[in-house]
């Protein structure tokens, strides 16, 4: 198991850390979020930007749609930057 999982990400089975996990929970408006199947969200494939961030939730808007998540029930496979220099977060 990875050491940096939180123990609520352990128990959900999760092999990679998730959003709550430590160092992981930094979302900020304007970060861009891609989503790499329809496991987390109603349409997947898909990408957006982060329009809010409050506490534990965090609102997304898609091209066509927005979606509001809890942070901690988001699963996080890799933090990299976008080519604009913003982060890119990728989500399983």
């Amino acid at each position: 198991m990875n050491s940096l999982l939180c123990s609520n990400c352990k128990k959900k089975g999760f092999i990679n850390p998730s959003a709550c996990c430590p160092g992981n929970s930094s979302f900020q408006v304007g970060d861009h979020i891609e989503f790499l199947s329809d496991e987390q969200t109603e349409k997947g494939p898909s990408t957006g930007v982060v329009e809010i961030v409050d506490s534990n939730r965090i609102v997304i808007n898609h091209s066509d749609i927005t979606e509001e998540f809890f942070i901690n029930d988001l699963s996080i496979n890799r933090k990299s930057k976008h080519y604009n220099g913003k982060t890119l977060w990728i989500l399983n």
